[in-house]
């Protein structure tokens, strides 16, 4: 069951989006009123959906979507704003920190929303943050069809580089940079025309995705529309190539390796501590007095001298279970390759909690996921 927040005042549009939401088995509507309200529920509940009346003035749209930009690690739910005659451009500038599927113009609201929500609906399993270490690890595939008309287009891959970002598989402005290159790219297949739908099929692994794009148009050729020198994006994080005689697309993207990736806000100004290859962050044995927090890199789990796990920035926190339950370290953690981790204090992370105590939900949330995980033999 997928949640939806609707932050709206107006009982004309909340009646309105209700009879939208209706016929869609699986989705939770909760409806928000005022802007504490909204807060507190976005906060705690941590919706997979969030619906914004940006025009609302007693939502303090603007203000919302601040809170929202300043912790994506947190709010890390797809974002649908709404508006009415707000300039669009300026408006998707303010949420560009947030994973943003879709701006609509309310009295579009009938043509528009049925056709976001269905499409988020055929792809729940990329809405849940909580599945993506399994997802990646085991593989995550799948394919996308869709009609020749752009809006279907840009909230599909609105959906692909917002999942890519949400895992910490690429940075902000990568995110940036492929959305458009791929908006660019597959823009100039509509341009053309061809007979049939679009296809995308989709494969995320560990160090890379791959999206290959086909049209159901048997005479129809990439290298009509695309230069045959593959180039890539001024973030180097994409080259394409034809295949089968320039029938299908090729897209490949390299995840990062290393850098800064999604921090929660409250630990954004802790210091980051570096690691070399095969450097110990803690032994086995040791007093665990620490919690730490993954940015970059992987960190192989020693039991006994014998690898037992390896460990991500999708893992999010690496200690935590000694850290809570005052064990001493069950196990060795050491680098492989280079690394960064937020090193955190008792005091600091209770102090994060009297200042944010959301943050001790999102961790017990995570950990009942993680348990989940491993009693159905996914990690």
């Amino acid at each position: 069951m997928a949640t939806i927040a609707l932050l709206c005042s107006d009982e004309l549009l909340i009646t309105e989006i209700r009879n939208i939401v209706k016929p869609f088995d699986g989705f939770n509507l909760h409806v928000l009123k005022n802007h504490a309200a909204a807060l507190q529920f976005l906060n705690y509940e941590l919706p997979e959906i969030n619906i914004i009346n940006y025009s609302d003035p007693l939502l303090k749209g603007e203000e919302t979507l601040k809170v929202l930009s300043a912790d994506p690690w947190l709010h890390y739910g797809a974002s649908i704003v709404l508006h009415s005659r707000a300039n669009e451009a300026e408006l998707r500038a303010k949420a560009g920190g947030i994973n943003l599927v879709s701006v609509l113009e309310i009295d579009r609201l009938k043509y528009y929303l049925p056709r976001v929500l269905s499409i988020l609906h055929s792809n729940r399993s990329l809405l849940n943050q909580w599945n993506f270490h399994a997802l990646v690890r085991s593989g995550l595939t799948g394919e996308f069809i869709i009609e020749q008309d752009a809006f279907d287009l840009i909230t599909h891959i609105n959906i692909l580089v917002n999942f890519l970002y949400n895992g910490n598989l690429i940075g902000h402005l990568e995110r940036e940079s492929l959305y458009v290159e791929l908006v660019e790219k597959i823009m100039k297949a509509l341009q053309k025309g061809f007979k049939g739908k679009l296809t995308i099929d989709f494969s995320v692994q560990s160090q890379e995705s791959i999206f290959t794009v086909t049209t159901g148009d048997p005479d129809f050729l990439w290298s009509e529309v695309l230069p045959t020198t593959s180039a890539p994006g001024s973030t180097n994080l994409m080259g394409y190539s034809f295949q089968e005689g320039a029938a299908k697309l090729k897209i490949r993207i390299e995840h990062r390796k290393l850098g800064t990736g999604l921090v929660p806000q409250f630990f954004q100004e802790q210091k980051v501590q570096e690691f070399k290859d095969q450097q110990i962050v803690f032994s086995q044995g040791e007093d665990s007095t620490f919690l730490y927090f993954i940015i970059a890199g992987k960190f192989e789990v020693l039991a006994n001298g014998r690898q037992v796990s390896v460990l991500t920035p999708v893992d999010v926190f690496l200690g935590e279970m000694s850290f809570l339950v005052k064990n001493k370290r069950t196990a060795t953690v050491r680098s492989i390759g280079a690394g960064k981790l937020i090193k955190i204090s008792k005091e600091e992370y209770i102090q994060s909690l009297k200042e944010k105590p959301h943050y001790a939900f999102f961790l017990a949330r995570m950990l009942a996921e993680r348990l989940v995980r491993l009693h159905e033999g996914l990690i």
